[in-house]
This record gives structure tokens, C-alpha cells and sequence, in this order.
């Protein structure tokens, strides 16, 4: 006998008394149970049923089931209906932002009786009241999403919903350390430890689950995102919401400070993947800052959050927001007591953006009001590291002595203040300055001595970038082999960082050397990537010099029209 018993979580404090019995007196029986709450019954199996698959980043929406879904549902709605890839792009969307779910699916496509998908999509934002049945078939706690999350919410412990709650202020996920310091349980007559509350929330499967490989398999835990802004709202009116927004930007600001201040050191590559995961919620803090009353702490808070996603953006894009985002908080700033210190770094911060998108006026003009601020605060490391900034700007415009002069000043002040992983960067560039003008040997010297003191500090970013300009110098002296191995060998570690221009530029660099042997099928593959990785990051300056390759590739094959395209 096979007993199927559907939606058991509204009984499950009478699974020992029933399921448990039958066990015992049925032996031979088999009992397949839906819920969303694990029974803890011996012998159970619990089988996790995922949402349904969304679009990535590649392949056809079409294939994806949730996408399935929504077309075969909207069809019912209006059968009249012809789908277009511009439907699909909304529609691709739609299905992303509620997470799969099939529910939400349903009673997003109910809509289209009345609605385009893009339409549709614009309205997402007021999903848990616009989300409803537009037929009557459906009773209850089904018709719209809100009743359907109504429904989960009134069978949580006190509790349960207010750890709900707080987790809702969390946005892209959150690791076990974060709830502890987030979450506050206070005037219950039971208060479980904040990780068995999680771990409730868990069983009832308002809360997922996922291993992160790339580092040894920790769980990150999160909501989906209907769930997070039902228990948003619930916050508010519970009147704890500022509270909440405050613990969560305190402990994102000091957890993540630490491993942006650590990115470029021993521990820097799996700080950096997790200052990946965090990304969402440190651009939460930025965001929220912003909307919150302006005053010196919420602007402040705006530009730690900042410099704590520099370390990410500035190496793996996208460019344009990176740049909004310290365009936000400068602004902020503007006008208010702050810091100089901490608006010199930032400033700094920005004008590197614009110098890795060529914009150099730009980018001079922030380096030159970095430096006048982290002087008038004493902030010698900042001024060292603002120097070494100028020194990058005047190298890229070919003014070699004034490239000279700063990077020199650099050196001296990172040399007075210990700061030695600056040490090894500037080291590294008066290479790139002797390489400019043709001297091979003092290049290659300069170069090697700051690889040492990059590995010795553990900066795997710059020595990566070192590593390819070393390249750099071996092909100029005509030594391929060694060229491609120091190419090779960077392409590795910048790939290893995530540092994915970097990691463009230098495959495209190897596409040059597969050109100058005359392996062209080869180079126009490396190249093609490369313009690929640049395309991606919105690096629009090295993707230039790439599609310049290729075209060249293509002339020396006499295929002109498209050298020409």
C-alpha cells in the first residue's frame, strides 16, 4: 500500500501519533508525504524538491523549465498570445526574480490576460499584491501569493517569525556568523540559540540552502525573494526595521573592512570570493545609507561600503556600476564633516576607475584632490598610495619624468611607513617605466624584485599583472618561450583572483604571441576571448586593441570585408 499525504505541515505536531504508528503496525506500507517541514520520524528519507530552473547566463530561456511554465499558463490566459524574444527577454526575468517557484509562476502568468511580460516585469516590485488569480479555481490561501505566504507565516513559533523577520534585512544570501551578529531574540518564553532558530526556518523550507565549493563547502543560507519581502514588511510593522538595517550594516562594514584591508595580502584570493558572495548585501548598505536621514555616520557608511566592494568591482566589473557607486557616495559627501581620510581613499578609488576606462582627465583630477586630502589628514599610506596613482596616470600619457617623480615619492613613503605591498607594486612599475623607453635588462630587474616582495606579502592580484608584463619584456626581447610561460603562468593567477580584465588583457597578449608565430587559428581564439572578457567587465579600451588584433588577423588572411567590419 502506498498512503500519499499532501500538504502536511498544518498537522505536523501529529505525525508521531499517526505516520509513526502506521509505521510500527504497517510494516510493508509506504508513505510519501508532501510538506514544507521535516517530520523527524526514524526511517524518513527527505527528498529537497528545488524550484524550477531559470535562465543563466547562457543557453535558451525555452529550455528552462520555469519558462515552460509561464508560457503554458499565459496561454491560458490569452490564447491569442504569440511570444517574441523581446517576451522572452521579461519573461527570462520574471521567472529569475521569483525564484523559480512555481505558485508565483502561475499566478504571474494568470496576469498576462491583461499584460505584456514587460509590463508585467515593471510591476514586479508590488508582486506580493499584484501576484493573484484571475480565475476562481483557486481557494483560499492560493489565491494570491501573499495569502500563500500568509498561510507559512501563521504556522510559525513567535519565534520562528521573528527570526524571519530579521533575516529578511539580508539581500544575495548570508553565512552563520552574520545571523549571530544580525539576529536578536529577546522577549520569548523559549529563545533557542540563533542557529537553531535558522535551522527551524530551515526545516520548514523558508530558508534554502547551498554549499560554496570554492570555499572547502561552508553553507550560505537565504530566503527567496517573495519570502524575504513578506517578512520585510512584516519587520516594519513589527517596528523593529531600523534596528535590524543597523546590525546588518554594522557587522557588513566590519567583517567585510577586514577583508578588503587583507585582499591584497597572504588569505587575499578566498577574502576576495567571499567579499563576492557579500556583494549584494555591502551594496544594500550603500543603498540604504543613502536613503536613510543624512547625516555624517549614514554618509560615512556609504563610503566604507564603497571601499569595501572596490576590491571586487575594480578587478571583475561591471565598470559602470562600480563607478556609480563611488559617484553616489562622493556626492553624499560632499558638504559634510567627513573623514578626509576615508574620502581621500575613496576619491583615490574612483579615479583608478576612471583610468582603467581612459578617462584621464577625470581621473587626474580626483587623484590631485585624493592627495590634498590625505595630507591635510596626516594619512601618509593614502598619500603614498595617491602618489603611486599619478604615477600610473602620467605613465599611460607618456609623460615619463613626471611618471618618474611620483612613483619615486611613492616608494619613499611606502618605504617609511612599512607599507610593503605598495613597495612591490611601485618596484613593478619603474619596470614598466624602463620598459617603455627600451631598457630591456633594467626592466626584467625591477620587475623580478617586485614579484618577490609581491609573493612574499601573498599579493596574488599584482603578481598575476607582474607576471604578464614580465611577458611583456621577454617577448620584447625576443625570448617566445619564456614570453608565453610568464603569459601562461599569469593568465593562471588572475584567473585564480578573479581578476577578470587582467586575465583578458594578458590572453589577449598571448593571441599577439600566437600571431607574431604565425599560428593565426590559435590567436584569433585567444583573441576572440579576450575581446570577450573586456566586453564583460565594460572595459572598452582593451576590447578595442583586441578587435584591432583580430582585424589585423583577418587582413593578413585577405578576408578585408570583415578586417574592415
Amino acid at each position: 500500500t502506498l498512503v500519499v499525504l499532501d500538504n502536511f505541515e498544518q498537522v505536523t505536531a501529529l505525525a508521531v501519533e499517526s505516520i509513526g504508528l502506521w509505521l510500527d503496525l504497517a510494516r510493508d506500507a509506504r508513505n510519501l508525504v508532501t510538506s514544507r517541514e521535516v517530520l523527524r520520524l526514524r526511517g524518513e528519507t527527505v527528498y529537497e524538491l528545488p524550484p524550477l530552473s531559470v535562465p543563466g547566463d547562457d543557453g535558451s530561456p525555452r529550455e528552462c523549465e520555469a519558462v515552460q511554465l509561464f508560457i503554458e499558463r499565459a496561454l491560458s490566459a490569452r490564447a491569442s498570445w504569440v511570444v517574441s524574444d523581446g517576451d522572452l527577454d521579461a519573461i527570462a526575468e520574471i521567472v529569475r526574480q521569483l525564484d523559480g517557484i512555481p505558485l508565483a509562476i502561475e499566478l504571474a502568468a494568470a496576469r498576462m490576460a491583461s499584460r505584456s511580460p514587460a509590463k508585467l516585469l515593471a510591476r514586479l516590485e508590488r508582486r506580493l499584491d499584484l501576484l493573484g488569480r484571475g480565475d476562481s479555481i483557486a481557494a483560499g490561501r492560493q489565491d494570491t501569493l501573499r495569502a500563500a505566504i500568509d498561510w507559512s507565516w501563521g504556522l510559525l513559533e513567535p519565534w520562528e517569525q521573528a527570526t524571519l523577520a530579521q533575516l529578511s534585512v539580508f539581500e544575495g544570501g548570508f553565512d552563520l556568523d552574520a545571523v549571530e551578529e544580525v539576529v536578536e531574540l529577546g522577549d520569548f518564553d523559549f529563545v533557542p540559540w540563533t542557529g537553531e532558530a535558522l535551522q527551524s526556518l530551515r526545516d520548514k523550507s523558508l530558508v534554502r540552502v547551498t554549499e560554496q565549493a570554492e570555499l572547502g563547502g561552508e553553507l550560505r543560507f537565504g530566503l527567496y525573494e517573495s519570502i524575504r519581502r513578506y517578512a520585510l514588511e512584516r519587520l516594519d510593522k513589527r517596528g523593529e526595521l531600523d534596528e535590524a538595517l543597523d546590525r546588518h550594516a554594522r557587522y557588513y562594514l566590519r567583517a567585510c573592512g577586514e577583508l578588503a584591508e587583507g585582499a591584497t595580502c597572504h588569505g587575499g584570493v578566498e577574502g576576495r570570493r567571499r567579499l563576492a558572495l557579500e556583494r549584494q548585501n555591502l551594496v544594500a548598505v550603500h543603498r540604504r545609507s543613502l536613503q536613510r536621514v543624512r547625516s555624517a555616520e549614514s554618509v560615512s557608511r556609504v563610503l566604507e561600503a564603497s571601499l569595501c566592494l572596490d576590491p571586487v568591482l575594480s578587478t571583475r566589473g561591471p565598470f559602470d556600476a562600480h563607478l556609480g557607486l563611488l559617484d553616489a557616495a562622493l556626492a553624499a559627501a560632499s558638504g559634510l564633516g567627513i573623514d578626509r581620510s576615508l574620502v581621500s581613499r575613496v576619491r583615490n578609488a574612483r579615479g583608478e576607475v576612471r583610468r582603467s576606462r581612459g578617462l584621464w582627465s577625470e581621473a587626474l583630477e580626483d587623484f590631485q584632490q585624493a592627495l590634498v586630502l590625505a595630507r591635510d589628514g596626516g594619512d601618509r599610506k593614502t598619500e603614498g598610495r595617491v602618489l603611486w596613482s599619478l604615477g600610473t596616470v602620467a605613465d599611460s600619457q607618456g609623460r615619463m619624468s613626471d611618471a618618474l617623480v611620483h612613483f619615486n615619492g611613492a616608494l619613499d613613503i611606502h618605504r617609511e611607513v612599512g607599507d610593503r605591498g605598495a613597495e612591490g607594486k611601485t618596484v613593478g612599475l619603474l619596470g614598466l617605466l624602463s620598459f617603455w623607453v627600451g631598457s630591456l635588462d633594467e626592466a626584467r630587474t625591477h620587475i623580478e624584485s617586485a614579484l618577490v616582495i609581491l609573493e612574499e606579502v601573498g599579493d596574488k592580484w599584482f603578481e598575476g599583472f607582474f607576471l604578464g608584463a614580465l611577458g611583456a619584456v621577454h617577448q620584447e626581447r625576443g625570448a617566445l618561450d619564456e614570453a608565453r610561460r610568464a603569459y601562461e603562468r599569469a593568465v593562471a593567477v588572475l584567473r585564480e583572483v578573479g581578476a577578470r580584465r587582467y586575465e583578458g588583457m594578458f590572453t589577449g597578449y598571448v593571441g599577439g604571441l600566437e600571431w607574431e608565430q604565425g599560428r593565426l587559428e590559435v590567436a584569433r581564439r585567444k583573441l576572440a576571448a579576450a575581446h570577450e572578457m573586456a566586453r564583460e567587465v565594460g572595459d572598452r579600451s582593451y576590447g578595442a586593441v583586441f578587435l584591432a588584433m583580430l582585424a589585423g588577423i583577418d587582413a593578413t588572411e585577405d578576408r578585408i570585408g570583415r578586417a574592415t567590419e
